[in-house]
């Protein structure tokens, strides 16, 4: 299973540095091979390896969909990776608009792409996003928690683990969402907490 590697956000910038201004070529620097590459630097584990060497046009890269997917692009990841509702994704997803794929990071999608006379990495800013489709690239479990000391409230989301600390049982009725596109306010779930540290820290939304 892919899970991403304690380092991961570091893994990510070195992967994504030197291919700022390099240009599109399919089956070595296209948009399948560019995602299967953030998500085998994030985890270790190259997500595409089939495709590797299959193809060098857009006519090779359908074919090798076929043979060696599961028919077309957004079918072959949901076959890899967990789908998500594309306003849910994070730094380190993958997303898909308007057919390119790409990494989300927070508040826009690197793909490869060009701008004008400039090839290589392009922003797509999220309210620009078209007929989006998101993948969750997996996280490692937090640790056990321990007990027993003070009150607090946990609530695991996709978007990963969010703490809040209170001084009693009373105030853990309800708690603000940690992403605004969840319903207004979520039931709390109470317990006991030792160390805030024995948790994952929260991962970051933007």
């Amino acid at each position: 299973m892919m899970q991403r590697l304690p380092d991961w956000e570091t893994r990510l910038a070195d992967y994504l540095e030197p291919l700022r201004l390099r240009p599109f070529a399919w089956g070595d620097h296209d948009c399948c091979t560019f995602a299967a590459g953030a998500v085998a630097a994030m985890t270790g584990i190259d997500p595409m390896p089939e495709f590797r060497g299959r193809y060098s046009t857009a006519i090779g890269s359908a074919r090798a969909l076929r043979r060696f997917g599961a028919g077309d692009l957004p079918s072959t990841m949901d076959a890899k990776f967990e789908t998500i509702p594309a306003p849910l994704a994070q730094r380190g997803d993958i997303v898909m608009s308007s057919g390119l794929l790409g990494v989300c990071m927070g508040p826009y999608l690197a793909a490869v792409g060009s701008e004008g006379a400039r090839e290589g990495l392009i922003k797509i800013e999220r309210r620009a996003w078209v007929a989006p489709l998101a993948w969750r690239v997996g996280f490692r479990a937090s640790r056990p928690l321990r007990a027993n000391l003070g009150c607090g409230v946990i609530r695991e989301r996709r978007t990963g683990i969010q703490l809040h600390r209170f001084e009693d049982r009373q105030q853990c009725q309800s708690v603000q969402p940690i992403h605004p596109h969840l319903p207004d306010r979520l039931p709390a779930i109470c317990c006991p907490i030792l160390d805030v540290h024995e948790l994952r820290p929260p991962l970051p939304i933007n």
